[in-house]
């Protein structure tokens, strides 16, 4: 009697041990990386050079807002380039996503320009990170972690019949 609870109970840990190591392979959750947050003043005109890396290929998604303080700016220019190609280009501010194909140094250009009476003006920059999805495991690992569990049960339960006759 109380090898049949024992086994009932062997096979409920290790159905919940395959339950959760199939939902941490399936469905691995991620927050977006920050690459640059960034606000500046511009006096009359400016232009910044800022590099980040991206940790490996995945998207990398673009807001630039112009703070309108105290006055709107007259322009607002941004260039997202690699080593040796340009990725993305906007003029004025909005959003942009675009895509790297591999982990490595990126740059943002950036140049703007002041209006109003002051010539003063502010922006923001924020670039931030996702990874591209990961290869999604296959709908059989249920079939085949369950099927695992089953023959090391078997296995133990026949060795135990054998110890006993």
């Amino acid at each position: 009697m109380g090898w049949g609870r024992g086994v009932s109970a062997r096979l409920r840990v290790a159905s919940a041990a395959a339950l959760a190591t199939c939902t941490v392979l399936a469905g691995q959750a991620h927050a977006d990386t920050v690459l640059v947050a960034e606000s500046g003043l511009i006096i009359g005109s400016r232009a910044a050079d800022l590099s980040f890396i991206a940790p490996s290929a995945g998207t990398i998604d673009v807001r630039l807002t112009d703070l309108t303080w105290p006055t709107p700016l007259s322009s607002l220019v941004l260039s997202a380039t690699s080593a040796d190609s340009v990725l993305e280009s906007m003029k004025g501010p909005g959003e942009v996503s675009f895509s790297v194909s591999s982990a490595g140094a990126y740059y943002a250009h950036l140049i703007g320009r002041a209006g109003g009476i002051l010539g003063l003006g502010a922006y923001s920059l924020s670039m931030t990170f996702t990874p591209a999805a990961a290869v999604p495991l296959p709908a059989g690992l249920w079939l085949l972690l369950s099927g695992l569990t089953a023959g090391a049960l078997g296995l133990r339960s026949r060795r135990s019949r054998g110890a006993a006759s």
